[in-house]
Formats: C-alpha cells, structure tokens, sequence
C-alpha cells in the first residue's frame, strides 16, 4: 500500500527527498577512550551553536523540543577554549530501554578523529546506566561517513523511510 501511495505521488509530480535510515541495535557501552565528552542534562548555548540540523543552524524554537523527555542528556566536546565553537555535540534520550541518540554534529575541522565515536560512547555509557539495552537513530542515507560510524558500532538498518512534496 506504501509503495502503491509513493507511485502515484511520483506519477503526480510529488518531489521525492532522500531516503532516512533508522537503524537500531544493542547498546555496547565501551570504556572511555580520552577524549573529554562532557554530559549535560540542558543544552547551552555553545551547544545550540554547535548543532547543524541538516547542515542548518537550529531554529531558536527548537530548543523546546529538545528538552522536552524526562531522561534527556546533550554531550559536547570543547578541544578549544571558548569562544571557539565545540568540537563535537550529540543527545540522546532514554526511553523504556531504548537510547535514541539524535543531532550528532561534528565541527568540519574536526571529523574523522574520532569525536562522533566518543560522544556516541560516552551516551551509551550514560544510557547502560539507566537501564537501556538497545540504541535507535535516524541518519541520511548520503551520509556515508556516519554510515560508517554506525556500522562499526554494530548499527543496522530497521527500515527507511522519505517524505514527497506536492508541485509548486
């Protein structure tokens, strides 16, 4: 019925984005591996700085909505002294054993050493110790590099999803 649904918005002209994997697994706390994640249970303002949001700045509204779970934290990593941006930002909220871990941003002049892999340790470390077991999260599927990531951190796909935009 999906795929009937998506044929006939794309025989309309409906605009297709790009496909969203959600990919789940078990949380595999690793032990800390030096570099400084800290936790926070409020985002500050060098974090909302430093969270892209499909490569945007983050609306000031939806601040909102990212404190809004009971079991929420933000993880930053500061290899700069202030008022360089942060290095790296993630959050990730717990929920009937499950961390979802959401707005994995690494600054550009810092990517691939390691940053994303110890934000997303130090959130399964917190996550292990309030009881969650598994780990979900969304990304892009042109993203190859947090691909990657995931896979390593034994992440696979659950299914994907993308969304249609009527004509204009």
């Amino acid at each position: 019925q999906a795929r009937a649904a998506d044929a006939a918005c794309a025989a309309a002209g409906w605009r297709r984005d790009e496909d969203v994997l959600v990919l789940t697994g078990p949380l595999t706390p690793v032990p800390a591996d030096g570099v400084p994640v800290d936790l926070s249970p409020e985002p500050d303002d060098a974090w909302l700085t430093g969270y892209r949001h499909r490569g945007r700045p983050l609306p000031p509204t939806d601040r909102t909505v990212l404190v809004n779970a009971e079991d929420v934290v933000f993880a930053s990593v500061r290899l700069d002294p202030p008022p360089a941006p942060l290095a790296a930002v993630a959050r990730g909220v717990v929920t009937d054993g499950w961390l979802g871990v959401a707005a994995v941003t690494v600054e550009e002049r810092y990517r691939r050493q390691g940053l994303a892999t110890a934000v997303m340790a130090a959130l399964q470390r917190w996550a292990a110790g309030r009881g969650a077991r598994w780990v979900y999260l969304q990304v892009s599927s042109s993203n190859a590099p947090a691909r990657a990531l995931y896979r390593r951190a034994g992440l696979v796909e659950h299914h994907r999803y993308h969304y249609r935009y009527a004509p204009a």
